[in-house]
């Protein structure tokens, strides 16, 4: 046998760790600020896992957004869109309804549900991406809201439909306040 080679039924096992290595090394390479115009990505809640859904595939202003377990489905895929400005904001548009991520009728108080509709660049549709405690976790806040609000979980919940809403930003960050972007 040559230096450096495997055993026969060694080379499967071996290349079998190469290509898990290589997907663990992709997806925490994915999980970073999505950039303007990037490619669509999955917002996965940390307490849950869970990925920020829009229910039943729905295109129509006001369409409910939720957790649901994450399948990839465009209803669960979104794109960053840089607002320029210092802090810089982002709008947040899903891939199925090519609608915006809004807080809904720009309303100021806890509870009030996150839903699409139509991007018109209102400020209850820019979003501040701010650090958390976790690495690569962020939360988003609304603009309107003047950094006081984030997008929350509901109750805290983590089942599949689990509501999202605007909250007070808890602190330090509770995991029903944090998100991660993923391929």
């Amino acid at each position: 046998m040559r230096s450096g080679s495997l055993p026969g039924g060694r080379v499967a096992a071996y290349l079998k760790r190469v290509a898990l290595l290589a997907a663990v090394l992709a997806l925490s390479l994915a999980a970073t600020t999505p950039a303007q115009g990037a490619v669509a990505v999955m917002i996965v809640s940390k307490q849950s896992g869970k990925c920020l859904d829009v229910a039943g595939y729905g295109t129509h202003d006001g369409a409910n957004v939720w957790l649901w377990t994450c399948h990839g489905g465009s209803n669960q895929r979104w794109i960053f869109g840089k607002v320029y400005g210092d802090p810089p904001f982002y709008w947040i548009k899903n891939v199925h309804s090519n609608k915006c991520l809004t807080v809904s009728g720009g309303g100021l108080a806890n509870g009030t549900d996150i839903v699409i509709s139509t991007c018109a660049g209102a400020a209850h549709q820019k979003w501040w991406l701010g650090y958390t405690s976790a690495p690569s976790y962020y939360h988003h806040q609304p603009k309107h809201a003047n950094h006081a609000s984030c997008m929350d979980v509901a109750w805290g919940d983590t089942f599949d439909g689990a509501d999202v809403w605007q909250w007070s930003c808890h602190w330090p960050y509770a995991p029903n306040q944090e998100w991660m972007t993923v391929v």
